[in-house]
């Protein structure tokens, strides 16, 4: 999925994604925005009282393995 986030400034949208085409109809409305990279991704596992469960975003290094 594209980033979008704001941390107290302009409303960040993620470089050639589609969310980035949102760019002019933000602005229409008085949004000040930013098209950049966003270079963020996640990792995660969480246990649940049926095992494992994990993910990985596709756009970074880390992947998801298993039995």
């Amino acid at each position: 999925l594209p980033n979008v986030g704001s941390r107290n400034g302009p409303t960040e949208l993620e470089k050639d994604t589609p969310v980035a085409a949102m760019e002019s109809k933000l602005k229409a409305l008085g949004h000040e925005t930013r098209v950049m990279e966003h270079t963020s991704g996640l990792q995660a596992i969480v246990r649940t009282r049926s095992g494992w469960i994990g993910g990985a975003d596709p756009r970074r290094e880390g992947t998801v393995a298993g039995d």
